[in-house]
């Protein structure tokens, strides 16, 4: 099970690249503005931040560090 999460982490990071690749390719192709490839640089480091967090666990704990601020108390 611990394989498979690490996993879905892993392609978190991948589609988080790839979505800032196509907003770039979208741009010289026309199909967007600037202020869209700026935004799409955002979510992809948003994205690729929330990913490692996701993939590093606290010692002690069993859930990722991504799940702790996630959660409402």
């Amino acid at each position: 099970m611990k394989i498979i999460k690490e996993k879905i982490y892993l392609i978190y990071n991948l589609l988080g690249l790839l979505y800032f690749i196509f907003k770039v390719i979208w741009y010289i192709c026309g199909f967007v503005y600037f202020r869209g490839v700026i935004l799409g640089l955002i979510a992809t480091v948003l994205t690729t931040f929330i990913g490692i967090l996701s993939l590093k666990k606290y010692k002690e704990a069993v859930k990722p560090v991504a799940h702790w601020p996630s959660v409402p108390r």
